[in-house]
């Protein structure tokens, strides 16, 4: 989850003759932005948000080549390309020199020197210099550009595709018309059609390696995928499958993670699309409107999307609209990878009395996701944004608190217990400050890690990490900066028993290794425990003494992990349990959403990966896949290799699961909900909540256990419901999902105020809600009765289960006044 939080921040564009923004895009790792105006191309550092250079167009150049349309990034920032309005191509060398610039100097008078480290800025601030080394000539207005690695793909207006390198060249034989290229519903069918509309081109592209082509827009609305066998897209070798239904697309973007092609549409709705892996068809994914909750009308303000950008992890989409009639609105939004809206612009909005004079026009995530760049007829604006630690660390334990990562900041909620206790409890959150001595020279926070309480709190940046405890307010960071220096987190931080984990990198020993470093000392490489990986580890996840790891050759590892003794210091022993490769399941290792362990089989006698593991839930791509081993005849040896069941997909457009196994504190409590505290809670996005629950009763659940390792999956069934909310924690236990929203607040003097200058602040607010009575309505609904009045004994005691009752008569009630037949 992605919510904005404070102010947002307003730059200043210096030398140009208007603040009208028309485009705003960031180089490939974020550390540079490129703001173009009309005339006007400005570089901008992402932190701290310095002015490097920029260079402005002379009167008599503009009306030779036309004001500037778009800005795009060459892939290792050594160029940067325009369009201009008058067929012309700009293309522009980029020199990054290492001298620093902002330097300040001391003065003379000793009681005006800095004395405080935080008065330093240590962060590098190279010199940039742009220089036009190319002006590309076309014979038609470039609508669009794609930045390859080597060269250009320009699609112009009057329906031609070319090929440029980025010294001007255009590659020969490799022009194709757009009414050449052959078009079909799927990439098995052989019939195909041809464009025929006179006028079509190409109005919007991008390219996607792992999809397999470009996604493109055509000016008529509809889309399509542009692919070909040919690794360099030959135009005799060209085929371009449609988009089904879609008739009104404005703009695209692609989801490398979860190989969503996405398409922006003139009616302001946003739909995606995924490849069927049988016929290569493009399928709807799901197609969502934006949503105003306290001001519909504002709706009829929204015109088509303009512009669609996802994150580069792919959890997140940010998009931005056009305003249509006589009232402009700054109108943008940001959704989850299956639609879910995390955050309206307009809920803002709703809360002035006087229309606003600003529309965004353009959108660019900054690094981490952390800023969210907008672009306007106004000028720049960036939103700081906080994230759910669970983005890059999903975990499946039952947990009561909420943990939010800014780029220099943790905010933790408290236990429910003291939030009864507070004034604004809803409101109250733990904000931990990252020292300023580690942020200098690692920001932004890239991981974060809580243990149970919570206690430790353990972040890891660019480089390096530290752990902060809560009871004493104090943080630990590496004493030796060379071993900070040398040591890169590539698959995540976690905390187990008095250490903190971290999958890095050795820089110095160019190696990949699991480290163990105990809470109790110093941060020093000499208590630290290795364990040498084979490959890069990109993900890892803990569930009790076992850590699940998956690293860049699409294996994976469980660990077992014991503590032990090592000279005057606790150590860490390793033990390998499994490895299981899965290159047949995962297309590309980017395509993993995440590793998790767990234990869904509650035979005795079922195989196991190792003691209390026999499930291995693989989220690839939105499809959550469920591996366990098959259970060893007797004459089998305990060395050989164990063999895999048939890979079996238990849900699709999964984002997070949630599967709470309780501590041995609680098992009293969870043999009483056995179909709660052994289901497995599934969220995806806009499609809503999903539930895998076994159908037994507690009283007699040890005794319907069956012989076959595999016999528990036709006791459990998949229940759909939905939730008012985006839940971040689902408390089984307690039937109560959590998350946080972001509510804004604009002061009393703006609201009557015709300034655009004043932003609103957004605060963050946690919410709960309840989800029983969706569970026993839905049991009802499949003549389940026995099993809904056997959850319901075990919730009696919850506080609101009165309220619960209330919500499930109302819900019949409902649906039966508005059925048109009786119902059952």
């Amino acid at each position: 989850m992605f919510l904005p939080v404070g102010s947002a921040v307003r730059l200043r564009l210096p030398g140009t003759s208007s603040s009208n923004v028309v485009a705003i895009v960031g180089n490939r790792d974020r550390t540079f932005f490129a703001v173009l105006t009309a005339d006007s191309l400005l570089i901008f550092q992402a932190n701290p948000q310095l002015l490097l250079c920029f260079i402005r167009r002379s009167d008599e150049d503009i009306e030779e080549k036309g004001d500037n349309i778009e800005v795009f990034w060459r892939h290792d920032t050594s160029g940067i390309c325009v369009s201009t309005s008058k067929k012309c191509l700009l293309v522009y060398r980029v020199d990054v020199d290492k001298q620093q610039c902002f330097n300040l100097r001391e003065p003379r008078d000793v009681q005006l020197r800095r004395t405080s480290q935080e008065l330093f800025i240590k962060e590098n601030r190279p010199k940039v210099t742009i220089v036009l080394a190319v002006v590309v000539r076309l014979s038609s207005l470039a609508v669009c550009v794609v930045a390859l690695r080597e060269e250009l793909f320009v699609c112009l207006q009057d329906g031609w595709l070319h090929r440029i390198r980025w010294n001007g060249t255009v590659e020969d034989g490799f022009s194709v018309h757009v009414s050449r290229v052959p078009f079909s519903i799927d990439q098995l069918q052989s019939r195909a059609d041809f464009v025929s509309a006179e006028g079509c081109h190409v109005l919007d592209a991008v390219y996607s390696p792992l999809i397999g082509g470009f996604s493109v827009v055509l000016s008529d609305g509809r889309a399509a995928l542009l692919t070909s066998p040919n690794p360099k897209f030959h135009p005799s070798e060209l085929l371009a499958v449609w988009a089904g239904n879609m008739t009104d697309a404005s703009c695209t973007a692609t989801n490398h993670k979860f190989r969503l092609i996405t398409f922006g549409c003139r009616n302001g709705d946003v739909a995606a699309y995924h490849l069927d892996e049988t016929t290569g068809a493009l399928v709807q994914a799901y197609r969502v409107a934006l949503r105003v909750k306290d001001s519909p009308e504002l709706l009829a303000s929204v015109g088509s999307v303009a512009q669609l950008q996802w994150f580069a992890q792919g959890t997140a989409l940010a998009a931005v609209w056009s305003a249509k009639g006589d009232k402009k609105l700054p109108i943008a939004a940001v959704f989850t990878a299956f639609g879910a809206q995390m955050w309206c612009s307009l809920e803002a909005a709703s809360q002035r009395e006087v229309g606003q004079t600003e529309t965004y026009t353009s959108v660019d995530w900054g690094p981490e996701g952390y800023h969210l760049w907008l672009g306007s007829d106004r000028g720049v604006s960036i939103f700081p944004f906080v994230r759910f630690i669970g983005m890059n660390s999903p975990a499946m334990e039952h947990i009561d608190h909420v943990v939010m990562m800014g780029s220099n900041q943790i905010y933790v909620s408290p236990s429910r217990k003291l939030e009864q206790a507070a004034s604004a409890p809803h409101g109250a959150w733990n904000m931990i400050q990252v020292p300023h001595d580690y942020l200098a020279a690692n920001w932004p926070l890239r991981y974060c890690a809580v243990d149970a309480g919570p206690k430790t709190v353990l972040v890891a940046g660019s480089r390096g990490l530290a752990h902060f405890n809560l009871a004493s307010n104090k943080w630990r960071l590496f004493g030796n900066e060379s071993q900070e220096r040398e040591m890169y987190v590539t698959g995540g931080v976690c905390l187990w028993r008095g250490f903190a984990v971290a999958a890095c990198y050795d820089v110095d020993k160019e190696k990949d290794d699991l480290r163990f470093y105990p809470l109790s000392r110093q941060l020093d490489n000499q208590y630290c425990t290795r364990w040498f990986a084979e490959a890069q580890i990109l993900m890892m996840n803990l569930r009790g003494d076992y850590l699940v790891t998956f690293d860049l050759d699409t294996r994976i590892y469980v660990y077992h992990l014991t503590k032990s003794m090592n000279k005057d210091f606790e150590a860490v022993d390793v033990t390998r349990c499994a490895e299981i490769r899965t290159s047949d399941l995962v297309p590309h290792p980017a395509c993993t959403v995440s590793v998790q362990l767990t234990s869904l089989n509650h035979d005795s006698a079922a195989a196991t990966f190792c003691p209390g593991v026999d499930t291995i839930l693989v989220n690839v791509a939105g499809r959550l896949i469920m591996l366990s081993p098959q259970r060893q005849s007797d004459s089998s040896n305990d060395d050989e290799p164990f063999q895999l069941n048939q890979p079996m997909l238990v849900a699709s457009y999964v984002e997070q699961v949630w599967h709470d196994l309780g501590s041995p504190a609680v098992d009293a409590t969870n043999n009483n909900k056995p179909h709660l505290t052994q289901a497995l809670w599934i969220q995806s996005g806009s499609r809503g909540m999903k539930v895998w629950m076994p159908l037994f009763p507690g009283r007699r659940g040890s005794m319907l256990h069956q012989d076959s390792s595999r016999s528990f999956i036709s006791k459990r069934i998949m229940l759909p419901f939905e939730l008012s909310m985006h839940p971040l924690v689902v408390c089984s236990r307690d039937c109560l999902a959590l998350g946080v929203e972001s509510v804004p607040y604009v002061p009393s003097t703006v609201r009557h105020s015709t300034s655009t200058t004043s932003d609103p602040s957004y605060n963050l607010h946690r919410n709960s809600e309840v989800f029983l009575h969706h569970i026993l309505r839905q049991l009802l609904k499949r003549n389940l009765g026995l099993y809904a009045l056997e959850i319901a004994g075990t919730c009696r005691h919850l506080p609101y289960f009165g309220h619960v009752l209330e919500l499930l008569l109302h819900q019949v009630l409902e649906e039966e006044a508005t059925s048109s037949e009786p119902i059952p």
